[in-house]
């Protein structure tokens, strides 16, 4: 049954110092988080809160959950929709809010989080996103990670989305700048929301060095259980990046570097038989006729992911690499880049180190030559101390080696410390 229920909160004239605070929760099927969600928020004692929750119409109970604090709520809605872009757009668009926070229904915000947010963008009216560190924990409250991002960095965060949602807050002009949640997006759409206003707003953009909220890790969250989909949402939000025009000045040299991870991981999860349908039809989607058959992507898989020294994987690899290369180019946007030249390079030489650390000299000398061919003005760096080592390593043991590295590392650091190890 839909249920649909609406109460006002008011703000006195004394409140008024601090910014209207507008939180949203989308919930779907997490009654067993949703009370402790709730409450982290309705516990803040801020004076000018406004708290809306978009419950998809889940079936678990979750409803009354709800209901029970509905007199303490702008807004509450247990319905179906479009996902969690969908609910939050929904629910942004009753927002009343200066600031707006989003926390799930299976995170936290920790006591005080409110309160320094506002009073921040009070101190700083340029500043239109801030975040803060999170505490990892898991279904028992157990901290797992304490996570500090750091101060903003655009680049980094194209590598990698390192600012946590439930520990951002932005304000609502920023949207009218930028637009609201890709629904396309329905995995990375707080990473895809950070990149444009990391793209437009850089120099208005804050880090609190304050631990604001908590998020949970379980095995029923959609990070965890959904990892495949999530990883085509991580590319697709990068393709979306480097396809801007202008790009960033920060962006151009690392516009195909920034697929480097999320590529690799795409190419491992090919091992997986069950997903490799899934896998291919994406890439298919991509590259069109470039995407690979089948077997190349159970070859593929191995020679990235473990390189394994067997007959098939050592014939195909020369092959693959080409089509990797291209692949890698395709899914940039048709932007080669230094950082592109760079990551095939470092892939190279690593899958040499490990097969010479395997005793297949040959093919690791072959994948050498292929690296440094592609880079010869940097032969000295790539195989300066890779090679030594791995000669080291093969002729006297891992212990050695160790004892060797240490001692080789310390006198570098004691005769010329600004030799790089």
């Amino acid at each position: 049954m839909e249920m649909t229920n609406q109460t006002r909160a008011g703000t006195s004239a004394g409140e008024a110092a601090l910014p209207r605070i507008s939180v949203i929760t989308p919930s779907f099927n997490h009654a067993a988080f949703l009370a402790a969600a709730m409450d982290s928020v309705l516990s803040q004692n801020y004076p000018n809160l406004e708290y809306i929750v978009m419950d998809g119409g889940s079936k678990d109970g979750s409803a009354d959950i709800i209901l029970a604090r509905a007199d303490r709520l702008a807004y509450w809605q247990s319905e179906r929709d479009g996902g969690q872009a969908n609910a939050l757009n929904l629910g942004l668009a009753r927002a009343t809010g200066d600031v707006i926070g989003w926390v799930n229904s299976d995170d936290l915000y920790l006591p005080g989080a409110l309160k320094k947010v506002g009073r921040y963008f009070t101190e700083h009216p340029d500043v239109m996103l801030v975040y803060g560190d999170c505490l990892w924990i898991n279904e028992h409250d157990r901290v797992i990670e304490h996570v500090k991002p750091g101060p903003f960095d655009p680049a980094k965060l194209s590598y990698r989305c390192y600012m946590m949602q439930m520990s951002v807050f932005f304000r609502r002009d920023m949207l009218e700048r930028i637009g609201s949640f890709d629904i396309k997006f329905p995995y990375a759409l707080d990473y895809d929301l950070w990149l444009r206003a990391g793209v437009s707003l850089q120099k208005n953009i804050a880090y609190l060095p304050e631990t604001l909220a908590c998020y949970r890790g379980h095995e029923q969250s959609q990070s965890v259980r959904d990892v495949l989909p999530a990883l085509f949402d991580a590319i697709d939000v990068r393709r979306k990046l480097v396809a801007q025009r202008p790009q960033p000045r920060w962006l151009e040299p690392i516009s195909g570097d920034i697929f480097r991870m999320p590529l690799v991981q795409l190419l491992n999860a090919a091992t997986d038989e069950a997903a490799v349908p899934a896998v291919m039809a994406r890439l298919s989607a991509i590259v069109g006729p470039e995407a690979l058959t089948e077997q190349d992507w159970e070859r593929l898989g191995r020679f990235l992911a473990e390189a394994r020294p067997d007959a098939a994987a050592a014939a195909a690899g020369p092959i693959l690499v080409g089509r990797i290369e291209r692949l890698w180019l395709v899914a940039c946007g048709g932007i080669e880049t230094p950082g592109h030249e760079a990551w095939l390079t470092d892939m190279l030489v690593e899958l040499g180190w490990r097969h010479l650390r395997d005793g297949h000299v040959g093919r690791a000398f072959s994948l050498f030559s292929q690296a440094c061919r592609r880079r010869p003005a940097s032969l000295h760096q790539i195989l300066r101390w890779r090679l030594m080592e791995g000669l080291i390593r093969a002729s006297v043991g891992q212990n050695t080696f160790f004892f060797l590295r240490n001692i080789k590392r310390k006198a570098i650091g004691l005769f010329s410390p600004s030799l790089p190890g």
